[in-house]
């Protein structure tokens, strides 16, 4: 199974029409569409709150029929929230929230509790906030069977991202990283390049996606970071 692994967000929205809470984020979004998309099981690997956001997005992971462990829930910690105002400004409560303050052990625990951990997808979130980055790089890189380990910074999912931190801590994933997938115009931000990020990298652009192997790019397709998933799911890569 894949397991996205971040920081589940929760956006509270101010409108003339009142306010309404809903599960957002890249992490909770890319989980979706690749679960409706690309294979019907698909997990987040992210602790939660017990407060009022945090039932609301279990709730919705039980819909969407989002696989998450019960056990990483925290009874006193808020929810990541963010909130957007009626012109679209965005604030980001994140501050000490169950989503970011996770241990190493918590989440090594979870994952070995699992036999089916193919595969784990280090999102944006899961680069930009401490300790969730090192807690869970030291879990996944630990596991023993060591699963299949991807990178995927999103840099564009946040509204104001501090860059020196993201290519600090990116440039430590990636040393850990099977494969990375970035989109036009992120390896330059993150100071890297397609040939050199990983040994397997997927460059999604507005044209289509390109593949590059060992440095060298080796082929290319028509799709979006959805597909991308679905290839790495079907281990396209080791062919």
């Amino acid at each position: 199974m894949i397991y996205f692994a971040g920081a589940a967000e929760m956006k509270l929205v101010v409108s003339a029409d009142g306010l309404s809470l809903q599960p957002d984020g890249y992490l909770y979004n890319t989980a979706n569409a690749v679960r409706q998309k690309a294979d019907p099981r698909v997990s987040i690997l992210t602790k939660l709150s017990n407060d009022g956001p945090g039932r609301l997005l279990l709730e919705a992971l039980v819909h969407d029929r989002i696989v998450f462990d019960p056990e990483l829930l925290s009874l006193d910690l808020p929810s990541l929230l963010v909130v957007e105002d009626r012109l679209g400004r965005t604030s980001r409560y994140d501050s000490h929230c169950a989503q970011t303050a996770v241990s190493s052990e918590e989440l090594l625990v979870s994952l070995q509790n699992n036999s089916d951990v193919d595969t784990v997808v280090l999102t944006g979130t899961a680069l930009y906030y401490q300790p969730l980055f090192s807690s869970l790089l030291d879990a996944v890189t630990f596991l023993n069977p060591r699963p299949f380990i991807v990178i995927d910074p999103a840099i564009d999912s946040y509204p104001h991202p501090d860059e020196g931190r993201l290519m600090r801590q990116f440039s430590q994933a990636a040393q850990n990283a099977d494969c990375i997938v970035l989109r036009d115009g992120e390896a330059e931000r993150l100071g890297t390049s397609p040939e050199s990020a990983a040994p397997l990298v997927y460059l999604a652009a507005r044209d289509g996606v390109s593949v590059y192997r060992d440095g060298k790019a080796c082929d290319s397709f028509a799709g979006g970071i959805e597909d991308i998933y679905g290839r790495i799911i079907r281990k396209e890569h080791q062919s």
